[in-house]
């Protein structure tokens, strides 16, 4: 456990995460490498974090986090980290409500918590939450929000996210009413897969690469649809080759 809170300690401190280290953390760190100086070291921590200081809060629940007796603290500090806004924070409490860490599991709790992170920007929870919203779990089902979570993660570049957008939007577009309406959807629902596969999702080239074959959601293009299944078949993708070989079958 101890190289576990070492290692937190040094990722506040990743310039990655910030630009600036604050004196607290500067000496808490300072601190930490003396052992006997170890409790004053996060004593420094959790007064930062209480004071506000977000680098410390994530210092302090990786700390919690990774000691069994302090569990209830860690659920109790990730609730208060999301309230602020803390996307990895609100990610921690989904999965502790979830598991029933630090408490009871607590669907709507874990749902509230993966839009928040979603929301925040932080594309990978959007397609967890969305798939809540779209089953009903933890909450009534919602399809309008697990089309908007997906919409969101695929905005902030989550590839898998694109592909679930893709999927739904695909779906729309044959329950859509009228003729217009479904080819808007599809059109949307191609993009979406576009995106995706630009961002490295196989499955997203896949869906793609047969809309540009089948001329649905916008012109046909054989010839593009065959150079991007060669590209992700590269990756040995089942659902690529078997598309691969159906398109050349077909020409």
């Amino acid at each position: 456990m101890m190289l576990r809170i070492a290692a937190a300690f040094a990722l506040i401190a990743t310039p990655a995460l910030v630009t600036a280290q604050s004196n607290v953390i500067e000496e808490a760190r300072a601190a930490y490498e003396d052992w006997d100086r170890r409790d004053e070291a996060r004593a420094m921590v959790a007064s930062a974090c209480e004071a506000g200081d977000s680098r410390a809060c994530r210092a302090s629940l990786a700390e919690l986090d990774n000691d069994y007796d302090k569990r209830t603290e860690a659920r109790a500090l990730a609730a208060r980290m999301c309230d602020g806004g803390d996307a990895l924070a609100c990610v921690t409490l989904a999965r502790y409500a979830d598991d029933g860490v630090g408490g009871d599991i607590d669907q709507p709790l874990e749902r509230a918590s993966l839009i928040a992170a979603c929301r925040a920007g932080l594309g990978g929870a959007c397609i967890n939450a969305g798939q809540m919203a779209e089953m009903g779990e933890g909450g009534q089902q919602d399809k309008p929000l697990a089309r908007e979570l997906a919409g969101l993660g695929c905005d902030a570049g989550d590839s898998r996210a694109c592909q679930f957008l893709g999927g739904y939007l695909n779906q729309d577009g044959w329950d859509a009413e009228s003729d217009e309406a479904r080819d808007e959807l599809w059109a949307q629902s191609r993009a979406a897969y576009q995106k995706g596969c630009e961002a490295g999702d196989p499955y997203s080239c896949t869906s793609f690469a047969g809309m540009l074959a089948e001329g649905k959601g916008g012109e046909e293009d054989r010839m593009r649809a065959m150079t991007i299944l060669d590209e992700a078949c590269k990756s040995d993708f089942y659902q690529c080759k078997e598309r691969l070989e159906f398109e050349r079958l077909g020409n």
